[in-house]
């Protein structure tokens, strides 16, 4: 999930996204005590804004092209990467075959003989 640091856009217009716990690009390392060592990043907050970014790209791009790489392009938003764009584009879909609200799961069960 990204969270946006004060809500407010820059001087640029563009509203700002950090990951919580510090910067995009920040890192931590655990030591797992045998000299095995592990790079994590920190997590990513989906804000509201971020998330209206990602449906605007969605719909823009339709669900034939709405894959991580594009839906990344298209949003166009520094630090973010393709893993998590298409963590939360798996999120998105799930949430919308529970609700009902994505069409193309209702046209396929409809077109399947019974």
């Amino acid at each position: 999930s990204l969270s946006c640091s004060g809500g407010a856009p820059s001087s640029s217009g563009a509203p700002q996204y950090m990951r919580m716990g510090g910067s995009m690009t920040e890192t931590t390392e655990e030591d797992y005590g045998d000299g095995a060592r592990a790079v994590k990043r920190s997590r990513l907050v989906w804000t509201p804004q971020l998330h209206k970014r990602f449906e605007e790209a969605v719909t823009k791009l339709g669900p034939e092209k709405s894959i991580p790489k594009n839906i990344m392009q298209e949003m166009n938003v520094e630090g973010l990467t393709r893993e998590n764009v298409a963590s939360h584009l798996q999120k998105y879909r799930l949430q919308k075959k529970v609700t009902g609200k994505d069409d193309t799961a209702a046209k396929t069960a409809s077109d399947t003989p019974a």
